[in-house]
C-alpha cells in the first residue's frame, strides 16, 4: 500500500471513530431502593444514640451517622470480587450505588453489606451484614435496577 494509501486509511479510521465515537468503557448501572426493619424504612438516630460502643470518645462521628451500602461481586468460589458503595439517606431509608465506567456494576450476583461510620475511616458493620459474608444476596441484572432490603427476614427483592 502506497504512503498515500495509508494515510487515506489513517483518516478514515479516525473519521469512523468520531462519528461512532469511543464513548466510556462499561457501564454506569444505577443501584438503588430502600432498607427496611420492622416493615418500616430504616432510618438512623442522631449521633448520641448511634454511636457505637466501641467509637474511640474523641471520635468524629458525623451527625447524623453515615451508613454505607456496599455491593460486593459474590464468586461460585466464595471469594470476594469488585466491590461498590453507597450511602444511605439517613431520614428516608433509601440508597443509590452507581457504578463507574471504568468499573461498571456488571450483572452478576453479589452480597450487599451495611456499614456504619464509627469515627475517622473506621466502620462498624451492621447486624453481621459484612459484605465478605452476608446474608443478603441479589442477583443483579442488566440495566438500573431497584432493591428492597428487608434486614428482619433477611431478603433484597428486586422491584
Amino acid at each position: 500500500m502506497s504512503q498515500r494509501g495509508v494515510w487515506a486509511a489513517a483518516i478514515g479510521v479516525a473519521c469512523m471513530l468520531l462519528v461512532v465515537g469511543c464513548g466510556p468503557v462499561g457501564s454506569k448501572t444505577v443501584v438503588s431502593g430502600q432498607i427496611t426493619r420492622a416493615g418500616k424504612p430504616l432510618t438512623l438516630p442522631g449521633r448520641a444514640a448511634a454511636t457505637p460502643k466501641r467509637a474511640q470518645p474523641d471520635a468524629f462521628v458525623p451527625d447524623p451517622p453515615q451508613m454505607m451500602v456496599t455491593l460486593l461481586a459474590a464468586h461460585a468460589d466464595g471469594k470476594p470480587g469488585a466491590g461498590y458503595s453507597g450511602t444511605l439517606d439517613a431520614a428516608t431509608g433509601q440508597f443509590r450505588i452507581q457504578g463507574h465506567p471504568s468499573k461498571p456494576i456488571r450483572p452478576g450476583s453479589y452480597r450487599l453489606g451495611l456499614g456504619l461510620s464509627i469515627g475517622g475511616p473506621e466502620w462498624a458493620w451492621l447486624d453481621n451484614f459484612d459484605p465478605v459474608a452476608s446474608p443478603l444476596v441479589v442477583e443483579i441484572p442488566a440495566g438500573d435496577v431497584e432493591l428492597t432490603v428487608d434486614l428482619d427476614a433477611k431478603t433484597v427483592t428486586v422491584r
